[in-house]
């Protein structure tokens, strides 16, 4: 999971709360970002491919 600390869509806590409910997951948070993470933050959100289960 991605959240963008200055999401005003979802809200930055109300991602951190849904974390909790997964067994396994990888959480990143970009500082900079708001709801458009590939619009806020183009460089970062490259780097964090998501995982495809088989």
């Amino acid at each position: 999971m991605i959240p963008g600390q200055q999401d005003q869509v979802v809200g930055f806590t109300d991602a951190q709360s849904v974390q909790d409910s997964f067994v396994s997951i990888r959480t990143v948070t970009l500082e900079h970002a708001g709801h458009n993470l590939q619009l806020d933050e183009p460089d970062k959100t490259g780097l964090y491919p998501p995982r495809i289960i088989k």
